[in-house]
């Protein structure tokens, strides 16, 4: 019997409760006409008696026996072979014309993360890889000012370190392009000769920066910026540390404009272009 949670009775019928009429498991009504279902037997053991036997057949005799006709037998139905049963695909709806397109959106790296260069080549703007280059250059040339101003004759030595340091962080920092095919190496070689038979840093540059828009007006060629810009950075650094020598009297202004032969403006070329040159072959594009 099942005890009925809505009266505390209980029930024979384990559906509806026989005493509040209700249903035993939402507490609503009883249907109308609803009929309680037979008791369930008892879990007592009981004594099975056997079925009686039937009694056997009376045997027929021939006069009994009706034949039948036989009907036209009805050929099988045709088995039809049964496959893998094919998913059914269901349309995505698709958005209408007008509805903004999803924008990817990007996380910024950690701030304590370190950011390779040639990671950010393609996103830097030239302000950002300019200051990225002036932030190696600008401590290294105060730290030659103040090496050249306390020991003048160590200038050339002191020099060369800078410049080829200059020479290998511009291609570095991504502010200038590499040495890549065989004009490049011919224009470096212009330069030199130029700088050792009769030019200072200006007038090479200027020299070279009219050469090569020339050439580029008549032959159809392009003008490298790379060398130019190396050659920009080169000047100027040679204008501030030749003004520390001048100022301390270890050189005079004729020094610098003079136009003549001067193995020193090689040797400080040579040191700018071998760092351009290691420069691009360490640098990961």
């Amino acid at each position: 019997m099942t005890r009925c949670r809505w009266c505390g009775m209980e029930s024979q019928d384990p559906y509806v409760c026989e005493w509040c009429k209700r249903v035993m498991a939402t507490g609503a009504p009883a249907p109308p006409g609803y009929k309680p279902s037979p008791p369930v037997p008892s879990s007592d053991p009981t004594v099975m008696t056997p079925p009686p036997s039937p009694a056997p057949p009376p045997s027929a005799t021939p006069s009994d026996i009706i034949a039948t006709p036989m009907g036209p037998t009805t050929p099988p139905a045709p088995s039809t072979p049964t496959g893998p049963t094919t998913p059914t695909v269901q349309a995505t709806p698709m958005a209408p014309p007008g509805a903004p397109r999803p924008v990817p959106t990007t996380t910024a790296p950690p701030p304590g993360q370190v950011r390779i260069l040639y990671e950010v080549h393609e996103g830097l703007p030239f302000h950002l890889r300019l200051e990225r280059f002036l932030a190696v250059v600008l401590p290294l040339a105060a730290i030659n000012v103040l090496i050249i101003s306390q020991r003048p004759e160590w200038a050339i030595w002191s020099n060369m370190v800078y410049f080829f340091i200059l020479g290998m962080w511009m291609p570095g920092s991504h502010l200038i392009g590499t040495i890549d095919d065989t004009e490049d190496y011919r224009d470096v070689a212009l330069v030199m000769l130029m700088s050792l038979f009769c030019c200072g840093p200006v007038a090479t540059l200027v020299l070279y920066f009219l050469a090569s828009g020339l050439l580029a007006l008549i032959l159809k060629t392009d003008i490298n910026w790379s060398l130019i810009g190396l050659l920009l950075a080169y000047t100027l650094a040679r204008i501030l540390f030749d003004m520390v020598l001048i100022l301390i009297d270890f050189e005079e202004v004729a020094d610098f404009v003079r136009v003549s032969f001067s193995f020193g403006n090689l040797l400080l070329l040579v040191s700018l272009f071998g760092g351009w040159l290691l420069g691009g072959i360490v640098r990961s594009d």
